[in-house]
């Protein structure tokens, strides 16, 4: 994998490059969906003159599978016009093919999308977006008490699902750039490739990391909890089973 160093200033530099050409989201904090987000509440699209992204510590306030599950979702369009020449027939929308670059995500924000890939491999919806979906991610320093991505397999230093994987040095980043859309984005930047040293700091940051049992001993103490507790409380029993799947499912349409 290649690995390259970047300064906040050539970040900020890209960062408005890619705005020429692409939809650049970041995270917001108002979760309400606004028209400029294209269906993606919790997220905000990036516009020139906005100010430079900060991450907050810990995943992102919204989901990330919100670009790969979009609702609602248009699968097929027909008319029913007296004179038009596709009355009545079923017609697959036009969707957009411009790539999407969402930055701000988190490795276990990454980590969701590839598990979510496992039983949609052959949705040919999810398989689309996520073509045209780029993840610039932020690993993380801290981890947070509520954090158990270990047990989860990944790793708070992970770049496994990221496009563009950013670890904090003294002087910046390093960035590891992650297959084909990772590579297209950084198309034309000049970048100082990571020295030595510098991979042998973020391995050795990686181990120290993987030491860490916080995240294990609190999923612990979650079996002494009755997690079924808040499955069976009555506050559920006026929703009903329609009002249930509505809240929970992705929306699919036919207009």
């Amino acid at each position: 994998m290649k690995v390259l160093k970047m300064t906040p200033a050539e970040l900020e530099m890209l960062t408005r490059q890619w705005l020429k050409s692409h939809a650049v989201y970041v995270p917001s904090p108002d979760k309400q969906a606004v028209p400029a987000t294209d269906c993606a509440p919790g997220w905000k699209r990036l516009e020139e003159g906005d100010p430079a992204l900060t991450v907050p510590v810990g995943p992102t306030p919204a989901s990330v599978k919100t670009f790969y599950f979009p609702q609602p979702e248009t699968l097929m369009t027909y008319t029913l016009e007296n004179n038009h020449p596709d009355k009545a027939l079923m017609r697959k929308p036009r969707k957009s093919e411009g790539m999407q670059v969402v930055m701000g995500v988190r490795p276990c924000d990454a980590r969701s999308v590839i598990l979510n890939g496992l039983p949609y491999a052959e949705d040919q919806f999810f398989q689309a977006n996520c073509r045209r979906t780029a993840l610039v991610g932020f690993t993380c320093d801290t981890m947070l008490s509520t954090c158990f991505c270990h047990a989860m397999g990944g790793s708070p230093l992970d770049s496994e699902g990221l496009d563009l994987a950013f670890s904090r040095t003294s002087d910046g980043f390093l960035v590891e750039v992650g297959g084909e859309k990772g590579e297209a984005l950084l198309a034309g930047v000049e970048l100082t490739p990571a020295s030595s040293a510098d991979l042998a700091a973020l391995a050795a940051r990686r181990q120290e990391m993987a030491k860490l049992e916080s995240d294990s001993n609190q999923l612990e103490s979650l079996k002494a909890c009755d997690l079924n507790r808040l499955y069976d409380a009555p506050m559920w029993q006026p929703l009903g089973a329609v009002s249930y799947t509505h809240l929970t499912l992705p929306t699919k349409r036919i207009v």
